[in-house]
């Protein structure tokens, strides 16, 4: 766990640590459109930067973590909690139109 995570990464992480995590059939279907393997999408959620936290009125919050890579993130995963349970909703590769890479940081960040 990163010593900068949030309360909702932190409480994601442990339960994708303990097998604690439901896949929607929309992000397997996604996971095979774009040659992501469930475990390297799960490695992401266990290891890899969260990028984004989501809040939406009256909806769960959701968190978006980059691939863990020592090579430049192809792509991202995000998870929406609905407490106690966490669901895999979708995994998306990064495109540059929306997201932009900042080197030093070696992350992606959603483009203002």
């Amino acid at each position: 766990m990163a010593i900068d995570d949030s309360y909702q990464t932190s409480y994601v992480r442990q339960k994708a640590k303990n097998g604690e995590i439901a896949i929607s059939s929309h992000a397997i279907e996604n996971m095979g459109l774009r040659k992501i393997w469930q475990d390297e999408a799960i490695e992401a959620i266990i290891s890899g930067d969260e990028i984004e936290i989501q809040r939406f009125d009256g909806k769960n919050v959701r968190v978006i973590f980059q691939e863990a890579s020592e090579e430049v993130p192809r792509f991202a995963v995000v998870v929406d909690i609905d407490h106690p349970d966490i669901v895999m909703v979708t995994v998306f590769n990064f495109n540059e139109d929306k997201f932009e890479y900042i080197e030093c940081q070696k992350r992606w960040r959603r483009k203002k």
